[in-house]
């Protein structure tokens, strides 16, 4: 009974920083926000709200690692 949001970060390269580095607090806040407002306008969805990040990281064409990091928010 838990309404789960995913945000998905990819990278090609680390020049950026890992891919879960780019969920910034403020990020997580919008998500936030946003399940709130969809909790509002869709009185059937669950009480509970999660949100989930999934890091990629691509080498070439391919896909070398993928993370899910569970609630993100702590």
């Amino acid at each position: 009974n838990t309404l789960v949001f995913v945000e998905v970060k990819t990278r090609w390269n680390k020049r950026f920083g890992y891919p879960e580095e780019a969920v910034t607090p403020r990020k997580l806040w919008a998500i936030g926000r946003t399940g709130e407002y969809y909790k509002l306008t869709h009185p059937n969805t669950p009480d509970l709200l999660r949100i989930d990040v999934v890091a990629v990281e691509v080498e070439g064409n391919r896909v070398a690692s993928a993370r899910i990091i569970k609630n993100a928010t702590g």
